[in-house]
């Protein structure tokens, strides 16, 4: 075998390598927090500072968000995650703010990594990983926030999953499964909950149950959505028929997500 024959199938055997690598499961434990009993928080290590980052993993916002001091609107950040090697380089949109979390990863990060599972059960999150093939799955939408000014729908500004939710299993609705929704029991967060027959009160209301796809999720409390985590800005520009499903709903099961087909499967 010549030497041109011989480095070629090296090289060809270095790049089998390195796809096998870059593809394989990562799991990652949340990292518990004190203040909330439910959150996707995850530990990574900045490759360049050596710091350590606490970033909520977040399918309810879109960009990568870093909460630092600086003069750049947005920075590229090389890290690994805590207990793994696999190296990342993720563009984040910086913030002059101070916060409990370090930062956010978004759909902008989970999309490129394509298969991405919620394992709310064993309190894990699991990159590239393997999709069940046996399990039934459903198409999930998205929806964009729309720019009031131009009116035009910005992708940046709020690309959102969102999963089809009823009261009474004869009219559905599509709410944000959001992941960075803080809350310590099942919450749905309505803009209007005239959408489920209750008038638009302060009061939280517990479900006896609620339907997403085929799924029954009892004691779910609905709560006005001005009283959750999001700004105004963002609430002012939503639908009046939207709303947020906590990842707090799922405790008990493991939602996996297939960005190239658009496909969430339900366990």
């Amino acid at each position: 075998m010549s030497m041109c024959n011989k480095f070629f199938y090296i090289l060809v055997l270095i790049i089998i390598c390195i796809s096998c690598k870059s593809n394989s499961p990562i799991e990652i434990n949340f990292v518990k927090d004190e203040k909330e009993n439910y959150q996707t928080y995850i530990k990574v290590i900045d490759l360049a500072t050596k710091e350590n980052r606490i970033l909520l993993v977040d399918t309810g916002c879109y960009n990568n968000v870093i909460y630092e001091t600086s003069n750049r609107n947005t920075k590229k950040i090389v890290f690994k995650i805590e207990g793994n090697e696999h190296i990342f380089k993720e563009e984040f949109e910086v913030r002059n703010e101070k916060t409990e979390i370090d930062g956010i990863l978004g759909l902008k990060f989970l999309e490129k990594i394509e298969r991405v599972t919620f394992d709310f059960n064993e309190e894990k999150l699991i990159l590239f990983s393997n999709l069940k093939q046996d399990c039934k799955k459903y198409k999930y939408s998205t929806i964009s926030y729309i720019d009031e000014k131009s009116k035009k729908r910005i992708r940046e500004a709020g690309y959102q999953i969102t999963f089809p939710v009823s009261y009474t299993q004869e009219k559905y609705f599509y709410f944000i499964f959001d992941t960075g929704f803080k809350t310590n029991c099942r919450t749905i967060a309505l803009k209007n909950k005239r959408l489920f027959g209750f008038e638009n009160t302060k009061e939280w209301i517990l479900l006896d149950n609620i339907y997403i796809y085929n799924f029954s999720f009892d004691n779910v409390y609905i709560i006005p959505l001005y009283i959750s985590d999001l700004n105004k800005e963002i609430i002012d520009i939503f639908p009046d028929n939207l709303g947020i499903l906590s990842p707090n709903i799922f405790e008990n099961h493991i939602i996996q997500l297939d960005f190239r087909t658009k496909e969430v499967c339900i366990e």
